[in-house]
């Protein structure tokens, strides 16, 4: 028997006109930007005392900040969220409970990738990317990873991670 792989609910949205990757978080409290994508797209940092944020795995990053009022585009539909500045791995931006409970009742289709809410009186449905996508974040992932120098150790020694296309 063969078991289902299963799958987070993320979208290729826009800022800006550039592509960006949201994973949409119900177990995330707030919502999150990437501090790269962040600064690549030169949205306005405000700066805010000093912030700890325990991931999933345990471990904590600081908050470099807050942007507010951060036009993202899924599909044709746009929100403006704010978002606090992390330096995260995968996702470029992260919506949370934050967001979420904002647009009263959600119903959540991860059999078919969808997201159903109101916004100002009109139903929106979102439709998540399939496994592709997926393979693009771990391609990112993993071009970060070696343009930072990130190397492997094993009991047989260190190797720095090599990536071709």
């Amino acid at each position: 028997m063969q078991w289902p792989v299963p799958t987070t609910l993320h979208f290729t949205g826009s800022i800006h006109g550039s592509s960006v990757q949201v994973l949409v978080n119900s177990g995330s409290m707030h919502n999150f930007i990437r501090s790269r994508i962040a600064y690549y797209l030169s949205l306005p940092v405000e700066a805010t005392t000093s912030l700890n944020v325990l991931i999933g795995n345990g471990s904590s990053l600081r908050s470099e900040g807050i942007i507010r009022r951060i036009p993202l585009y899924l599909s044709t539909h746009l929100l403006t969220i704010d978002a606090i500045l992390l330096p995260l791995f995968g996702a470029d931006l992260v919506l949370g409970v934050q967001w979420l409970s904002q647009l009263g009742p959600v119903l959540f289709d991860y059999g078919n990738m969808t997201l159903d809410f109101n916004q100002d009186g009109k139903a929106i449905r979102l439709h998540g990317d399939r496994a592709s996508s997926a393979t693009q974040l771990f391609y990112q992932n993993a071009r970060h990873l070696v343009e930072a120098g990130v190397g492997v150790c094993t009991n047989h020694g260190c190797t720095r991670l090599e990536f071709t296309i």
